[in-house]
């Protein structure tokens, strides 16, 4: 229970990568002793360190991308001007308003529930495998970033530096994720006495 508090401390400061690492080393290493040590541990923990150097990768993604979002948006200022007087002329938005709106509510509402879905399977995996190992489905972070490329095209006409990052970033949270999942151990049977 102390490792999902600190899951929700993470997942409000996700935006801040040490945070990210920070509330994700102590869910795991809390996970761990929390549940009788079912890991092991000489896999399990080089899997987190794995994972704070993806931290680290995704800090230097994230400090080179903006660096890049500056150059591009200095080269489109000037087609920008018009956009900007379009913006401050659309009507005030009100909660009566955003009730009546349900464009691309349904597509939130399948991605809550596939979330849900996903935290269960979660949780069948921790009572399988150790909660700490079951955090292997917890991928949002690569499958937010392929959705972020191939849907929105986030690192469009990025530098080298930005792409070599993040190819790194990725490629070393797939060995983290697999090292997280070498890691799992049998839980043990329990007999019941007549």
């Amino acid at each position: 229970m102390a490792g999902e508090a600190v899951l929700s401390l993470g997942n409000l400061s996700t935006q801040y990568a040490l945070a990210i690492g920070i509330c994700w080393l102590t869910r795991t290493t809390l996970k761990y002793f929390l549940d009788d040590k079912i890991n092991s541990a000489e896999i399990l923990f080089p899997g987190v360190g794995c994972f704070l150097v993806v931290v680290s990768f995704a800090s230097g993604v994230h400090a080179s991308n903006a660096t890049d979002n500056e150059a591009k948006l200095k080269t489109l200022a000037n087609h920008k001007i018009e956009e900007i007087g379009f913006i401050f002329q659309m009507p005030r938005s009100s909660f009566k308003a955003y009730l009546s709106d349900w464009y691309g509510r349904g597509w939130a509402s399948l991605a809550g529930l596939l979330c849900g879905f996903g935290n269960g399977l979660q949780f069948i995996g921790g009572q399988a495998a150790g909660y700490a190992a079951a955090d292997v489905v917890q991928a949002f972070p690569l499958v937010s970033t392929f959705w972020g490329i191939i849907l929105f095209g986030e690192y469009e006409r990025s530098s080298g530096r930005t792409y070599m990052l993040l190819s790194s970033m990725l490629l070393m949270f797939i060995v983290a994720v697999g090292i997280l999942k070498a890691s799992s151990g049998q839980r043990k049977q329990f007999v019941k006495f007549k």
